[in-house]
Protein backbone atom coordinates (compact mmCIF):
# COMPACT_ATOMS: atom_id res chain seq x y z
CA UNK A 1 0.00 0.00 0.00
CA UNK A 2 1.18 3.56 -0.75
CA UNK A 3 -0.12 6.55 0.41
CA UNK A 4 0.68 9.66 -1.11
CA UNK A 5 0.61 12.45 0.36
CA UNK A 6 1.46 16.35 -0.27
CA UNK A 7 1.77 16.34 -3.70
CA UNK A 8 0.49 18.25 -6.88
CA UNK A 9 -1.01 15.43 -8.84
CA UNK A 10 -2.39 15.90 -12.62
CA UNK A 11 -4.44 12.88 -14.50
CA UNK A 12 -6.49 13.67 -17.76
CA UNK A 13 -9.32 15.04 -16.34
CA UNK A 14 -8.47 15.97 -12.82
CA UNK A 15 -5.85 18.21 -11.40
CA UNK A 16 -5.26 18.37 -7.16
CA UNK A 17 -2.96 18.34 -4.38
CA UNK A 18 -3.30 15.34 -2.07
CA UNK A 19 -4.58 15.51 1.08
CA UNK A 20 -3.16 13.41 4.33
CA UNK A 21 -5.22 10.20 5.63
CA UNK A 22 -4.69 7.62 7.59
CA UNK A 23 -2.42 4.54 6.98
CA UNK A 24 -5.75 2.25 6.42
CA UNK A 25 -5.95 2.47 2.97
CA UNK A 26 -4.74 -0.47 0.68
CA UNK A 27 -4.47 -1.72 -2.99
CA UNK A 28 -4.90 -5.34 -4.03
CA UNK A 29 -3.16 -7.24 -5.29
CA UNK A 30 -0.04 -7.23 -4.30
CA UNK A 31 1.18 -8.52 -7.40
CA UNK A 32 -0.61 -9.62 -10.67
CA UNK A 33 -1.78 -13.14 -11.58
CA UNK A 34 -0.41 -14.46 -14.26
CA UNK A 35 -2.23 -15.90 -17.64
CA UNK A 36 -3.24 -19.74 -17.30
CA UNK A 37 -0.84 -21.75 -18.10
CA UNK A 38 2.16 -19.22 -18.73
CA UNK A 39 5.30 -20.18 -16.57
CA UNK A 40 8.46 -18.05 -16.27
CA UNK A 41 12.06 -19.00 -15.11
CA UNK A 42 12.30 -20.06 -11.42
CA UNK A 43 14.38 -16.60 -10.31
CA UNK A 44 11.74 -14.40 -11.93
CA UNK A 45 8.65 -16.45 -11.44
CA UNK A 46 8.36 -14.39 -7.54
CA UNK A 47 8.26 -11.59 -8.65
CA UNK A 48 6.96 -10.90 -12.12
CA UNK A 49 4.24 -11.54 -13.76
CA UNK A 50 3.94 -14.28 -17.04
CA UNK A 51 1.30 -13.19 -19.35
CA UNK A 52 0.25 -15.48 -22.72
CA UNK A 53 1.83 -13.38 -25.94
CA UNK A 54 -1.95 -12.56 -27.82
CA UNK A 55 -4.09 -14.48 -25.28
CA UNK A 56 -6.98 -12.49 -23.50
CA UNK A 57 -6.06 -11.14 -20.45
CA UNK A 58 -8.35 -9.73 -17.48
CA UNK A 59 -7.63 -8.66 -13.72
CA UNK A 60 -9.19 -5.91 -11.41
CA UNK A 61 -7.09 -3.58 -9.29
CA UNK A 62 -8.89 -2.82 -5.88
CA UNK A 63 -8.46 -0.23 -3.31
CA UNK A 64 -9.16 -2.44 -0.28
CA UNK A 65 -9.92 0.46 2.24
CA UNK A 66 -11.12 3.78 0.01
CA UNK A 67 -10.48 6.96 1.75
CA UNK A 68 -13.70 8.06 0.80
CA UNK A 69 -16.93 6.13 -0.80
CA UNK A 70 -16.83 8.08 -4.22
CA UNK A 71 -15.85 6.29 -7.20
CA UNK A 72 -12.32 7.23 -7.82
CA UNK A 73 -10.76 7.82 -11.37
CA UNK A 74 -8.42 5.11 -12.60
CA UNK A 75 -5.15 5.98 -14.28
CA UNK A 76 -1.38 4.24 -15.34
CA UNK A 77 1.14 6.64 -12.33
CA UNK A 78 4.16 5.31 -14.16
CA UNK A 79 5.70 3.39 -16.82
CA UNK A 80 3.33 1.86 -19.32
CA UNK A 81 1.08 -0.96 -19.81
CA UNK A 82 2.33 -3.45 -23.05
CA UNK A 83 0.44 -2.64 -26.36
CA UNK A 84 -2.92 -4.55 -25.94
CA UNK A 85 -3.69 -3.94 -22.48
CA UNK A 86 -6.14 -0.83 -21.11
CA UNK A 87 -7.29 0.29 -17.69
CA UNK A 88 -10.72 0.81 -17.50
CA UNK A 89 -12.69 3.13 -14.98
CA UNK A 90 -13.59 0.24 -12.52
CA UNK A 91 -9.80 -0.70 -11.98
CA UNK A 92 -10.30 -3.67 -14.49
CA UNK A 93 -6.85 -3.96 -16.99
CA UNK A 94 -7.52 -6.46 -19.89
CA UNK A 95 -6.86 -7.82 -22.99
CA UNK A 96 -4.48 -9.12 -25.02
CA UNK A 97 -0.64 -8.21 -24.81
CA UNK A 98 0.30 -7.44 -28.34
CA UNK A 99 4.31 -6.74 -27.54
CA UNK A 100 6.90 -8.90 -25.76
CA UNK A 101 9.06 -7.92 -23.49
CA UNK A 102 9.14 -7.30 -19.31
CA UNK A 103 6.87 -4.08 -18.45
CA UNK A 104 6.49 -2.33 -15.17
CA UNK A 105 4.01 -0.01 -13.93
CA UNK A 106 2.35 1.56 -10.91
CA UNK A 107 -1.67 1.97 -10.97
CA UNK A 108 -3.01 4.87 -9.32
CA UNK A 109 -6.87 5.49 -8.14
CA UNK A 110 -7.38 9.24 -7.54
CA UNK A 111 -9.88 9.82 -5.47
CA UNK A 112 -10.82 13.74 -6.03
CA UNK A 113 -13.80 14.56 -3.62
CA UNK A 114 -11.46 14.39 -0.38
CA UNK A 115 -7.72 14.76 -2.35
CA UNK A 116 -6.22 11.55 -2.11
CA UNK A 117 -4.33 9.10 -4.62
CA UNK A 118 -3.97 5.53 -3.64
CA UNK A 119 -1.39 4.00 -6.15
CA UNK A 120 -0.61 -0.06 -6.00
CA UNK A 121 2.58 -1.65 -5.92
CA UNK A 122 4.56 -1.93 -8.48
CA UNK A 123 3.82 -4.65 -11.48
CA UNK A 124 6.33 -6.09 -13.38
CA UNK A 125 4.65 -8.57 -16.29
CA UNK A 126 6.57 -10.52 -18.64
CA UNK A 127 5.46 -11.42 -22.17
CA UNK A 128 7.37 -13.64 -24.87
CA UNK A 129 5.71 -13.99 -28.43
CA UNK A 130 8.49 -16.76 -29.31
CA UNK A 131 11.81 -18.09 -28.36
CA UNK A 132 14.56 -15.92 -28.10
CA UNK A 133 16.95 -15.65 -31.31
CA UNK A 134 19.58 -14.07 -33.31
CA UNK A 135 19.40 -13.17 -37.10
CA UNK A 136 21.88 -14.83 -38.27
CA UNK A 137 24.32 -12.70 -40.30
CA UNK A 138 27.72 -13.17 -41.64
CA UNK A 139 31.10 -10.76 -41.01
CA UNK A 140 32.50 -9.53 -44.26
CA UNK A 141 36.24 -10.22 -45.10
CA UNK A 142 38.39 -8.12 -42.90
CA UNK A 143 41.94 -6.52 -43.91
CA UNK A 144 44.70 -5.81 -41.12
CA UNK A 145 44.33 -1.81 -40.34
CA UNK A 146 41.18 -1.44 -42.38
CA UNK A 147 38.25 -0.90 -40.68
CA UNK A 148 35.53 -3.26 -41.32
CA UNK A 149 32.03 -1.68 -42.37
CA UNK A 150 29.62 -2.18 -39.55
CA UNK A 151 27.06 -4.84 -38.84
CA UNK A 152 24.05 -4.15 -37.04
CA UNK A 153 22.94 -7.74 -35.55
CA UNK A 154 18.98 -7.71 -34.67
CA UNK A 155 17.53 -10.44 -32.16
CA UNK A 156 13.28 -11.23 -31.45
CA UNK A 157 11.59 -13.26 -29.05
CA UNK A 158 12.17 -13.95 -25.54
CA UNK A 159 11.39 -11.46 -23.00
CA UNK A 160 13.32 -7.96 -24.48
CA UNK A 161 13.87 -4.94 -22.64
CA UNK A 162 11.42 -2.04 -22.80
CA UNK A 163 13.16 1.57 -22.73
CA UNK A 164 11.15 4.30 -22.01
CA UNK A 165 9.18 4.93 -24.99
CA UNK A 166 7.98 0.99 -25.09
CA UNK A 167 10.64 -0.14 -27.65
CA UNK A 168 12.40 -3.57 -26.80
CA UNK A 169 15.79 -3.76 -26.73
CA UNK A 170 18.52 -6.52 -26.07
CA UNK A 171 21.55 -6.63 -24.32
CA UNK A 172 24.80 -7.97 -26.51
CA UNK A 173 28.60 -9.08 -26.02
CA UNK A 174 30.52 -11.53 -27.37
CA UNK A 175 30.34 -14.78 -25.92
CA UNK A 176 33.06 -16.60 -23.54
CA UNK A 177 35.98 -17.64 -25.87
CA UNK A 178 35.52 -15.25 -28.70
CA UNK A 179 38.50 -13.87 -30.48
CA UNK A 180 37.36 -10.69 -32.29
CA UNK A 181 41.27 -9.38 -33.17
CA UNK A 182 40.01 -5.54 -32.75
CA UNK A 183 36.47 -6.17 -32.99
CA UNK A 184 33.83 -4.57 -30.43
CA UNK A 185 29.85 -5.18 -30.28
CA UNK A 186 27.99 -2.45 -28.94
CA UNK A 187 26.22 -3.60 -25.55
CA UNK A 188 22.73 -1.73 -26.38
CA UNK A 189 22.92 -1.80 -30.14
CA UNK A 190 24.03 -5.54 -31.45
CA UNK A 191 26.79 -3.41 -33.90
CA UNK A 192 29.83 -5.11 -34.61
CA UNK A 193 33.15 -2.67 -35.79
CA UNK A 194 36.12 -2.16 -35.37
CA UNK A 195 39.88 -2.64 -36.77
CA UNK A 196 41.51 -5.61 -37.41
CA UNK A 197 44.70 -6.40 -36.58
CA UNK A 198 46.27 -9.64 -37.22
CA UNK A 199 45.65 -11.98 -40.25
CA UNK A 200 43.80 -15.27 -39.73
CA UNK A 201 40.56 -16.87 -39.33
CA UNK A 202 38.42 -16.27 -36.04
CA UNK A 203 35.52 -17.59 -34.24
CA UNK A 204 33.21 -14.98 -33.24
CA UNK A 205 29.97 -16.07 -31.22
CA UNK A 206 27.60 -13.27 -31.41
CA UNK A 207 24.86 -13.22 -27.86
CA UNK A 208 21.84 -11.58 -27.17
CA UNK A 209 20.47 -11.48 -23.48
CA UNK A 210 16.68 -10.86 -22.81
CA UNK A 211 15.31 -9.24 -19.46
CA UNK A 212 15.16 -12.29 -17.43
CA UNK A 213 18.75 -13.07 -18.27
CA UNK A 214 17.65 -15.42 -21.37
CA UNK A 215 19.78 -15.80 -24.26
CA UNK A 216 21.00 -16.64 -27.85
CA UNK A 217 23.72 -16.87 -29.86
CA UNK A 218 25.29 -16.65 -33.12
CA UNK A 219 28.56 -17.98 -34.24
CA UNK A 220 30.43 -17.06 -37.11
CA UNK A 221 33.49 -16.81 -38.84
CA UNK A 222 35.76 -13.81 -39.30
CA UNK A 223 38.50 -13.73 -41.92
CA UNK A 224 41.36 -11.05 -42.10
CA UNK A 225 43.46 -10.95 -44.88
CA UNK A 226 47.43 -9.92 -44.10
CA UNK A 227 48.10 -7.43 -46.38
CA UNK A 228 46.18 -4.06 -47.06
CA UNK A 229 48.41 -3.36 -50.05
CA UNK A 230 46.97 -3.73 -53.29
CA UNK A 231 48.67 -5.70 -56.19
CA UNK A 232 47.70 -6.95 -59.73
CA UNK A 233 48.58 -10.88 -59.82
CA UNK A 234 47.63 -11.49 -63.82
CA UNK A 235 50.87 -12.04 -65.62
CA UNK A 236 51.76 -9.20 -67.54
CA UNK A 237 52.00 -11.48 -70.96
CA UNK A 238 48.96 -12.22 -71.30
CA UNK A 239 47.73 -15.13 -73.37
CA UNK A 240 46.95 -14.26 -77.24
CA UNK A 241 44.23 -14.41 -78.94
CA UNK A 242 43.25 -14.79 -82.93
CA UNK A 243 41.08 -12.48 -85.59
CA UNK A 244 37.75 -13.52 -85.60
CA UNK A 245 37.52 -15.91 -82.38
CA UNK A 246 36.38 -14.69 -79.52
CA UNK A 247 38.61 -13.28 -76.46
CA UNK A 248 38.27 -13.61 -72.80
CA UNK A 249 40.65 -12.93 -69.40
CA UNK A 250 39.86 -12.04 -66.19
CA UNK A 251 42.71 -9.74 -64.24
CA UNK A 252 42.90 -10.67 -60.81
CA UNK A 253 44.27 -8.66 -57.74
CA UNK A 254 44.65 -8.98 -53.98
CA UNK A 255 45.44 -7.64 -50.94
CA UNK A 256 43.22 -3.84 -50.12
CA UNK A 257 39.95 -3.93 -49.71
CA UNK A 258 37.89 -5.27 -52.48
CA UNK A 259 35.65 -5.02 -55.09
CA UNK A 260 38.06 -3.50 -57.10
CA UNK A 261 37.76 -1.21 -60.35
CA UNK A 262 39.70 -1.65 -63.27
CA UNK A 263 40.19 1.04 -65.95
CA UNK A 264 42.52 1.34 -68.67
CA UNK A 265 45.22 4.41 -68.17
CA UNK A 266 47.53 4.10 -71.41
CA UNK A 267 47.89 2.42 -74.90
CA UNK A 268 45.06 0.90 -76.51
CA UNK A 269 43.61 -2.48 -76.53
CA UNK A 270 43.37 -4.73 -79.31
CA UNK A 271 40.70 -3.72 -81.96
CA UNK A 272 37.33 -5.42 -81.18
CA UNK A 273 38.41 -5.69 -77.10
CA UNK A 274 37.16 -3.97 -74.12
CA UNK A 275 37.71 -3.85 -70.63
CA UNK A 276 35.05 -4.02 -68.21
CA UNK A 277 35.46 -2.10 -64.42
CA UNK A 278 35.10 -5.52 -63.13
CA UNK A 279 38.73 -6.37 -64.94
CA UNK A 280 37.43 -8.37 -67.56
CA UNK A 281 39.03 -8.17 -71.12
CA UNK A 282 36.60 -9.62 -73.94
CA UNK A 283 35.28 -8.88 -77.35
CA UNK A 284 36.05 -10.66 -80.79
CA UNK A 285 39.55 -8.81 -81.99
CA UNK A 286 39.16 -7.28 -85.93
CA UNK A 287 42.91 -7.40 -86.74
CA UNK A 288 46.17 -8.87 -85.62
CA UNK A 289 49.32 -6.95 -83.82
CA UNK A 290 50.58 -7.13 -80.84
CA UNK A 291 49.97 -4.51 -77.95
CA UNK A 292 51.32 -3.18 -75.26
CA UNK A 293 49.03 -1.17 -72.56
CA UNK A 294 48.48 -0.17 -68.83
CA UNK A 295 45.93 -0.78 -67.06
CA UNK A 296 45.32 0.79 -62.90
CA UNK A 297 43.11 -1.52 -60.19
CA UNK A 298 41.95 0.42 -57.22
CA UNK A 299 40.01 -1.26 -54.05
CA UNK A 300 37.04 0.42 -51.82
CA UNK A 301 39.27 2.99 -50.18
CA UNK A 302 40.91 4.32 -53.42
CA UNK A 303 44.06 2.46 -52.83
CA UNK A 304 45.19 1.91 -56.18
CA UNK A 305 48.04 0.23 -58.38
CA UNK A 306 49.32 -0.02 -62.20
CA UNK A 307 50.35 -2.59 -64.06
CA UNK A 308 51.94 -2.79 -68.00
CA UNK A 309 50.29 -5.41 -70.08
CA UNK A 310 50.74 -7.24 -73.71
CA UNK A 311 49.11 -9.11 -75.80
CA UNK A 312 48.97 -10.75 -79.64
CA UNK A 313 46.39 -11.20 -81.72
CA UNK A 314 47.20 -13.88 -85.03
CA UNK A 315 45.66 -13.69 -87.85
CA UNK A 316 42.12 -15.95 -88.16
CA UNK A 317 42.59 -19.92 -88.14
CA UNK A 318 39.20 -19.86 -90.21
CA UNK A 319 39.55 -19.82 -93.60
CA UNK A 320 35.62 -19.18 -95.40
CA UNK A 321 36.44 -21.04 -98.66
CA UNK A 322 35.32 -24.62 -97.31
CA UNK A 323 32.44 -22.64 -95.16
CA UNK A 324 29.43 -24.11 -94.61
CA UNK A 325 26.32 -22.07 -96.32
CA UNK A 326 22.84 -21.42 -94.85
CA UNK A 327 20.39 -19.72 -97.98
CA UNK A 328 18.03 -17.65 -96.20
CA UNK A 329 18.54 -16.02 -92.27
CA UNK A 330 15.60 -13.60 -91.35
CA UNK A 331 15.05 -10.98 -88.99
CA UNK A 332 12.39 -8.60 -87.77
CA UNK A 333 8.80 -8.39 -88.49
CA UNK A 334 7.78 -11.43 -86.46
CA UNK A 335 10.36 -13.31 -88.02
CA UNK A 336 13.60 -14.76 -85.84
CA UNK A 337 16.22 -17.30 -86.79
CA UNK A 338 17.92 -19.45 -83.98
CA UNK A 339 21.39 -20.79 -84.78
CA UNK A 340 22.59 -24.23 -83.27
CA UNK A 341 26.32 -24.76 -83.58
CA UNK A 342 27.54 -28.23 -82.91
CA UNK A 343 30.82 -29.79 -82.65
CA UNK A 344 31.36 -32.69 -84.27
CA UNK A 345 35.16 -33.44 -83.48
CA UNK A 346 36.95 -35.17 -81.42
CA UNK A 347 38.83 -32.30 -80.46
CA UNK A 348 37.54 -28.23 -79.74
CA UNK A 349 37.50 -26.10 -82.17
CA UNK A 350 36.44 -22.49 -82.89
CA UNK A 351 33.95 -20.98 -85.44
CA UNK A 352 32.97 -17.67 -87.05
CA UNK A 353 29.56 -16.72 -88.88
CA UNK A 354 29.92 -14.02 -91.65
CA UNK A 355 26.02 -12.82 -92.05
CA UNK A 356 25.68 -10.44 -95.94
CA UNK A 357 22.91 -8.66 -97.18
CA UNK A 358 21.15 -8.89 -100.33
CA UNK A 359 23.32 -6.26 -102.24
CA UNK A 360 26.06 -8.08 -101.09
CA UNK A 361 27.04 -5.85 -97.80
CA UNK A 362 28.51 -7.12 -94.22
CA UNK A 363 25.14 -7.31 -92.20
CA UNK A 364 24.72 -6.43 -88.73
CA UNK A 365 21.95 -8.16 -87.77
CA UNK A 366 21.11 -7.75 -84.38
CA UNK A 367 22.33 -11.06 -82.38
CA UNK A 368 20.23 -11.53 -79.03
CA UNK A 369 22.73 -10.36 -76.05
CA UNK A 370 25.29 -10.33 -78.46
CA UNK A 371 26.90 -7.91 -80.56
CA UNK A 372 25.29 -6.82 -83.92
CA UNK A 373 26.76 -9.39 -87.11
CA UNK A 374 28.90 -11.04 -84.70
CA UNK A 375 29.11 -14.75 -83.63
CA UNK A 376 32.16 -16.14 -82.83
CA UNK A 377 32.48 -18.61 -80.31
CA UNK A 378 34.83 -22.12 -78.77
CA UNK A 379 33.84 -25.64 -78.33
CA UNK A 380 35.08 -28.52 -76.51
CA UNK A 381 34.30 -31.38 -78.32
CA UNK A 382 30.85 -32.90 -78.95
CA UNK A 383 29.21 -29.60 -77.29
CA UNK A 384 27.04 -27.53 -78.53
CA UNK A 385 25.99 -23.52 -78.34
CA UNK A 386 23.45 -21.43 -79.49
CA UNK A 387 22.73 -17.76 -80.92
CA UNK A 388 19.65 -16.15 -82.19
CA UNK A 389 18.55 -13.12 -83.72
CA UNK A 390 16.48 -10.71 -81.80
CA UNK A 391 13.58 -10.18 -83.56
CA UNK A 392 12.35 -6.99 -81.95
CA UNK A 393 12.75 -4.81 -85.26
CA UNK A 394 9.22 -3.93 -87.21
CA UNK A 395 10.35 -4.17 -90.56
CA UNK A 396 11.82 -7.58 -91.78
CA UNK A 397 15.35 -7.68 -93.10
CA UNK A 398 16.86 -10.78 -94.67
CA UNK A 399 20.02 -12.37 -96.01
CA UNK A 400 22.76 -15.10 -95.73
CA UNK A 401 25.37 -16.40 -93.52
CA UNK A 402 28.09 -18.73 -93.44
CA UNK A 403 29.96 -20.42 -91.02
CA UNK A 404 33.96 -20.83 -90.83
CA UNK A 405 35.49 -23.30 -87.95
CA UNK A 406 38.84 -24.93 -87.18
CA UNK A 407 37.34 -28.45 -87.36
CA UNK A 408 34.22 -30.19 -88.18
CA UNK A 409 31.21 -27.88 -86.90
CA UNK A 410 27.12 -28.76 -88.05
CA UNK A 411 25.17 -25.93 -88.13
CA UNK A 412 21.18 -25.97 -88.09
CA UNK A 413 18.72 -23.06 -88.86
CA UNK A 414 15.46 -22.42 -87.01
CA UNK A 415 13.12 -19.82 -88.28
CA UNK A 416 10.34 -18.79 -86.65
CA UNK A 417 7.31 -16.96 -87.75
CA UNK A 418 4.65 -15.33 -85.13
CA UNK A 419 3.49 -12.18 -86.09
CA UNK A 420 0.01 -12.63 -84.47
CA UNK A 421 -0.58 -14.37 -81.10
CA UNK A 422 -2.59 -17.07 -83.46
CA UNK A 423 0.18 -17.87 -85.79
CA UNK A 424 3.41 -19.42 -84.98
CA UNK A 425 4.94 -21.46 -87.21
CA UNK A 426 8.67 -22.96 -87.82
CA UNK A 427 11.08 -24.64 -90.16
CA UNK A 428 14.67 -25.55 -90.20
CA UNK A 429 17.35 -25.58 -92.78
CA UNK A 430 21.11 -27.44 -92.09
CA UNK A 431 24.21 -25.39 -93.28
CA UNK A 432 25.73 -27.02 -96.28
CA UNK A 433 28.92 -26.47 -98.58
CA UNK A 434 28.09 -24.39 -101.44
CA UNK A 435 27.90 -25.76 -104.83
CA UNK A 436 27.58 -25.69 -108.52
CA UNK A 437 24.74 -28.01 -108.96
CA UNK A 438 21.81 -28.07 -106.25
CA UNK A 439 18.56 -29.35 -106.62
CA UNK A 440 15.05 -28.66 -104.57
CA UNK A 441 11.67 -29.73 -104.63
CA UNK A 442 8.24 -27.06 -105.02
CA UNK A 443 4.70 -27.10 -105.01
CA UNK A 444 2.07 -24.05 -105.92
CA UNK A 445 -0.38 -26.02 -106.03
CA UNK A 446 -3.83 -26.58 -103.39
CA UNK A 447 -3.57 -22.94 -102.61
CA UNK A 448 0.53 -23.74 -101.93
CA UNK A 449 3.02 -21.40 -102.68
CA UNK A 450 6.72 -21.57 -101.99
CA UNK A 451 9.84 -19.07 -101.48
CA UNK A 452 13.04 -19.55 -102.86
CA UNK A 453 15.94 -17.71 -101.41
CA UNK A 454 19.87 -18.47 -103.48
CA UNK A 455 22.56 -16.55 -102.70
CA UNK A 456 26.43 -16.08 -104.23
CA UNK A 457 28.73 -17.22 -101.59
CA UNK A 458 32.28 -15.96 -104.00
CA UNK A 459 33.69 -12.76 -102.65
CA UNK A 460 34.82 -11.47 -105.44
CA UNK A 461 33.13 -12.95 -108.71
CA UNK A 462 29.35 -12.38 -109.79
CA UNK A 463 28.27 -15.32 -111.43
CA UNK A 464 24.80 -16.26 -113.24
CA UNK A 465 22.68 -19.14 -111.67
CA UNK A 466 20.55 -21.11 -113.77
CA UNK A 467 17.22 -22.51 -112.60
CA UNK A 468 16.11 -25.08 -114.40
CA UNK A 469 12.11 -25.42 -113.43
CA UNK A 470 10.87 -29.22 -114.20
CA UNK A 471 7.15 -30.08 -113.12
CA UNK A 472 5.48 -33.40 -112.09
CA UNK A 473 3.84 -33.76 -115.24
CA UNK A 474 7.04 -33.96 -117.36
CA UNK A 475 7.45 -29.94 -118.55
CA UNK A 476 10.26 -27.81 -117.71
CA UNK A 477 11.34 -24.42 -118.18
CA UNK A 478 14.44 -22.19 -117.93
CA UNK A 479 15.08 -18.99 -115.60
CA UNK A 480 18.35 -17.35 -114.73
CA UNK A 481 19.50 -14.62 -112.07
CA UNK A 482 22.47 -12.51 -111.78
CA UNK A 483 24.04 -11.67 -108.82
CA UNK A 484 26.60 -9.68 -107.74
CA UNK A 485 29.60 -10.91 -105.18
CA UNK A 486 28.11 -11.77 -101.94
CA UNK A 487 24.79 -11.07 -102.96
CA UNK A 488 21.38 -12.58 -102.17
CA UNK A 489 18.09 -12.47 -103.36
CA UNK A 490 14.73 -14.28 -102.25
CA UNK A 491 11.39 -14.28 -104.36
CA UNK A 492 7.60 -15.86 -104.36
CA UNK A 493 7.57 -18.59 -107.49
CA UNK A 494 3.96 -17.63 -108.51
CA UNK A 495 4.91 -14.07 -107.96
CA UNK A 496 8.52 -13.84 -109.47
CA UNK A 497 7.44 -16.41 -112.39
CA UNK A 498 3.47 -16.79 -113.27
CA UNK A 499 4.33 -19.92 -115.13
CA UNK A 500 4.84 -22.23 -112.28
CA UNK A 501 1.48 -20.87 -110.70
CA UNK A 502 -0.72 -24.56 -110.02
CA UNK A 503 2.25 -26.55 -110.51
CA UNK A 504 5.15 -28.94 -108.50
CA UNK A 505 7.99 -30.32 -109.45
CA UNK A 506 11.84 -29.58 -108.60
CA UNK A 507 14.20 -26.74 -109.51
CA UNK A 508 17.93 -27.43 -110.66
CA UNK A 509 20.55 -24.62 -109.62
CA UNK A 510 23.25 -24.67 -111.67
CA UNK A 511 26.12 -21.94 -112.25
CA UNK A 512 29.90 -22.36 -113.95
CA UNK A 513 31.22 -22.39 -110.26
CA UNK A 514 30.69 -24.27 -106.96
CA UNK A 515 29.56 -21.11 -105.55
CA UNK A 516 25.43 -21.31 -104.83
CA UNK A 517 23.54 -21.75 -101.93
CA UNK A 518 19.63 -21.90 -101.60
CA UNK A 519 16.93 -22.70 -99.37
CA UNK A 520 13.06 -23.05 -99.47
CA UNK A 521 9.58 -22.55 -98.01
CA UNK A 522 6.43 -24.01 -98.73
CA UNK A 523 3.74 -21.63 -97.31
CA UNK A 524 0.47 -22.38 -96.94
CA UNK A 525 -2.68 -20.06 -97.49
CA UNK A 526 -2.27 -19.06 -93.87
CA UNK A 527 1.12 -18.27 -94.04
CA UNK A 528 2.42 -21.41 -92.02
CA UNK A 529 5.27 -23.15 -93.82
CA UNK A 530 8.12 -25.56 -93.96
CA UNK A 531 11.38 -26.03 -95.00
CA UNK A 532 12.41 -27.04 -98.53
CA UNK A 533 15.46 -29.09 -97.72
CA UNK A 534 18.00 -28.22 -100.61
CA UNK A 535 19.84 -31.90 -102.23
CA UNK A 536 22.99 -31.81 -103.69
Amino acid sequence: MNRLTGLFICSAFVCLTSGAFSASAQMSPAKLPASLGCTLPASAATTITCLTFNSAYSTQVTVTTPPSSSTPYWTISSGFLPQGLFLDQTGTISGSPTSSGVFTFTVSAIYSDVGAIETSPTYTVAIQAKALSVLQLSLPPGYTGVPITPVQYTASGGFPFVDGFGNPYYQWSFAPGSVSDGLVIDPRLGTVSGTPGNPGTYTITIGAIDALGQGAVFRTQFAVSGSSVISITTSSALPAGSVGTQYNQTLTASGGVPPYTWMLVSGALPAGLTLTSGGVISGTPTSAGALSFAVNVTDTNGSGTSQSFSLTIGTSSNNFSGALRIGQVVDGGGWTTLFAIVNLDAVALNYTFNFWEDNGSAWPIPILNGSPGLVVGTLAPGSVAFAQTQGTAAATSQGWAEIASSGHVGVEAIFKYSPTSSLNSQGTFNAIASSSSIYMPYDNTAGYTTGVAIANTNATNTITVTMTIATDTGSATSQSVTLSPHAHTAFVMPTQYPGTAGTRGAIRFTASTPDITVSGFRYTPSLSFTSLIPLQ
